[in-house]
């Protein structure tokens, strides 16, 4: 029995990324991750529910509440 011929796979590449610095070298934005006890993390989602915006809006007037308590400009 012949040997069969391997499929032709070049149809399938994926380009690479692009391996240049990005050119904002100062994003606006900065992924944070941090640990909450659980109640605080269920109030989080019933604040969500009843105000009808999104973590991340409700955790940005947070860190904004934080910086104007220590006399700083709100930022976030």
């Amino acid at each position: 029995m012949p040997k069969s011929k391997m499929p032709d796979l070049t149809q399938f590449k994926v380009p690479r990324p692009s391996t240049a610095p990005p050119s904002d070298p100062d994003p606006p934005y900065k992924l944070k991750a941090f640990r909450v006890r659980t109640a605080a993390s269920k109030q989080l989602a019933m604040l969500k529910v009843t105000t009808g915006r999104n973590q991340q809006d409700l955790l940005a007037d947070a860190l904004n509440l934080l910086f104007e308590h220590h006399g700083l400009p709100p930022v976030a």
